[in-house]
């Protein structure tokens, strides 16, 4: 399988922003399906409302709970946002996040290097931390 740094995918300039865009929902996609960093769908909750509250979604667009019963909907509704809105100030914070989420592993080989503390997870930190920071 092929390896490839999240960091660098977002930072180079030899990809357009469409191209960016793309590689954005895949990231997203892995994360969402990976049950190393979200064992039960209900952990996506936070991560979800991330996008929910990056994009400003309304009461009315926010994701409904029963999304949260099939990934692969909830990628898909997430990846369909990322496409639709084409905010590149969202964008850019997603990508940042993702690229600190996955630090400088490369993607292929996260899912196996993330450990999981059962009083903490990896999305808290990174929310955590990015709250002190401002």
């Amino acid at each position: 399988m092929f390896e490839v740094d999240i960091n660098t995918l977002f930072t180079s300039k030899k990809y357009k922003l469409s191209e960016k865009r793309l590689f954005l929902t895949a990231v997203v996609q892995k994360t969402i399906y990976s049950k190393n960093i979200f064992p039960k769908n209900s952990d996506l909750y936070n991560y979800i409302y991330l996008f929910e509250s990056l994009y400003k979604l309304d009461e009315k667009d926010k994701f409904k709970p029963y999304l949260y019963d099939s990934r692969t909907q909830l990628a898909a509704r997430i990846c369909r946002l990322i496409i639709s809105k084409d905010d590149l100030e969202v964008e850019k914070e997603l990508m940042e996040f993702h690229a600190k989420l996955y630090g400088a592993d490369s993607l292929s080989n996260t899912d196996k290097k993330i450990k999981k503390d059962n009083n903490s997870s990896l999305l808290k930190d990174i929310i955590n931390n990015r709250n002190r920071e401002e």
